[in-house]
């Protein structure tokens, strides 16, 4: 007699989490004062996220202690970026450094940390540059300097004052001694590889003065003006997608799905299900220059009554080399029919579709 057995996989997501801690420099800050705010947004390609889990706060204290983020499954990417209002302290100008605009929860990475390092310097006279540099590409533009070009002219008609300011993210630097009158600073070209840029001046913390690119401002005696730069870095991202191809076996292959796991060099990792009928299914988007390796499962290949050979177009190994670019992979399952011996039952390969 032949006895039927049922055998149920139950599959429990990995989870990790990261964490956010705050460095002040160039002061010491008590009581309220020493409470930050920074903000997360989460992805995942292929699993829902609750609402906790896709956005929130944390708060944050300058003592460098670390505050933990929600449960989160393996392959979310998490952007961090710090409450900018809740970072300005009266009489000082902050810059604030990331030690990474992102993160992604993994299994190479299960709890990754960022700390923001929030760097203030007293107002004194004249102007005070402070370079700030955040977004998921910020990580790209950890070692760049960047320039700016000063121009100010007395109101006593002495000659103009000019000069030039290279510092790096997170540093201020402050311009003294500055006669009465007007200045003008600008940034130049500030672009990197691999990523986006978005400029943002302000002069004391308003946008009023700035004209492409340029914030003009008076400057006025015993005052400093507070001029902050941030430079956004968006990195440029690409995708890769999956097409089923079927050779051979019965016509209802075509309507059966196939499920495929992918791994990526960024920590990205999940599954796409993918139907037989040649339809590519696009995976998430990824920074250029990430490693896709895409694998099958194979108790979805298999079918009663055949062999099947699969085939991964490049090994199933892919690169995103460029913007918004999508990358194919084709896996091609070729089903040849299992000889019938006479008298003889054949012996199951495998399900029709799994999921």
């Amino acid at each position: 007699p032949t006895v039927a057995a049922t055998f149920t996989n139950t599959y429990t997501l990995n989870k990790g989490s990261f964490s956010v801690k705050k460095v002040t420099k160039g002061a010491a800050f008590t009581g309220a004062d020493n409470n930050f705010t920074v903000q997360y947004a989460c992805t995942h390609g292929s699993v829902a996220l609750t609402e906790e889990q896709k956005a929130g706060t944390l708060t944050l204290t300058g003592n460098g202690t670390a505050v933990q983020s929600p449960s989160l499954p393996f392959g979310t990417s998490c952007t961090i970026k710090e409450n900018a209002d809740t970072a300005q302290r009266a009489g000082y100008a902050v810059a604030t450094a990331y030690s990474a605009g992102q993160v992604t929860v993994a299994t190479a990475t299960p709890n990754p940390e960022v700390t923001v390092t929030n760097t203030y310097t007293p107002l004194k006279g004249g102007f005070v540059i402070s370079k700030t540099v955040d977004g998921d590409g910020a990580e790209l533009a950890k070692d760049a300097r960047f320039t700016f070009d000063y121009t100010c002219t007395p109101t006593s008609g002495v000659a103009q004052v000019k000069g030039t300011v290279d510092i790096k993210g997170g540093e201020n630097y402050a311009v003294s001694d500055v006669p009465v009158g007007s200045c003008s600073v600008s940034e130049r070209d500030a672009t990197i590889n691999g990523a986006s840029l978005s400029t943002v001046l302000t002069v004391d913390g308003s946008a009023n003065g700035v004209n492409n690119g340029t914030a003009v401002f008076d400057v006025m005696d015993s005052a400093t003006v507070k001029v902050a730069a941030t430079n956004t870095y968006v990195r440029d991202r690409g995708s890769f997608s999956v097409a089923k191809k079927v050779v051979g076996g019965a016509d209802s292959f075509t309507k059966d799905t196939f499920v495929f796991d992918y791994v990526c060099t960024d920590g990205t990792e999940g599954r796409l299900d993918v139907l037989g009928d040649g339809t590519a299914v696009e995976g998430p988007r990824v920074p250029t220059g990430t490693e896709c390796t895409v694998t099958e499962r194979a108790q979805t290949a298999n079918r009663d009554g055949y062999t099947v050979t699969s085939e991964l177009s490049d090994n199933g190994t892919v690169t995103i080399s460029q913007k918004d670019a999508v990358v194919a992979v084709t896996a091609t399952n070729t089903y040849t029919p299992v000889p019938k011996v006479p008298g003889k039952q054949l012996a199951k390969t495998g399900a029709s579709n799994v999921a």
